[in-house]
């Protein structure tokens, strides 16, 4: 059984969204939408079980750069 974290507030973490399921994190949402915020899940659980995911989901991993937090002001 896989495990993973959310942590709901970008303040205490850093100013990116981080997806990595290969380390449990499903981090830095800070209100970006409930539409979003759906959509990034879906791709994380479907990452974890071996379904297509877009090329750019291995950006928003740890060692990519993650989707900055400006890109939604």
């Amino acid at each position: 059984m896989k495990c993973f974290q959310a942590v709901w507030a970008g303040y205490d973490v850093e100013p990116r969204m981080v997806l990595d399921p290969d380390l449990g994190l499903f981090i830095g949402m800070r209100g970006q939408g409930f539409m979003l915020g759906q959509y990034l899940a879906k791709m994380y659980v479907d990452k974890l079980m071996g379904n297509p995911v877009p090329v750019y989901f291995d950006r928003l991993t740890m060692k990519g750069d993650g989707l900055l937090e400006r890109a939604f002001k």
